[in-house]
């Protein structure tokens, strides 16, 4: 990973919480683990996909990163840390 702009971490902390809080709105919608996470997943694949064709990089990171925020959710929701 190469540090691209100043507000780097800034950024890729904004993929990760604003993943995080997608997927517990997905599961709070449709309360089934598996479901919330292959949205969450598939969206955030899809966005990195369609931003090879809009002038900008689609990064392998960034859906690691908003990976990592949905996962951290649904890790959260198992063993009882945050409640929905």
């Amino acid at each position: 990973m190469t540090r691209i702009h100043h507000d780097f971490v800034v950024v890729k902390t904004g993929h990760f919480i604003g993943f995080a809080i997608f997927d517990l709105l997905l599961f709070n919608w449709k309360k089934n683990h598996k479901v919330a996470i292959a949205i969450a997943v598939i969206f955030a694949l899809t966005t990195e996909v369609l931003q090879l064709f809009m002038g900008r990089d689609g990064r392998l990171y960034d859906l690691m990163i908003d990976s990592l925020g949905v996962m951290t959710v649904y890790f959260l929701l198992t063993k009882k840390f945050i409640r929905v």
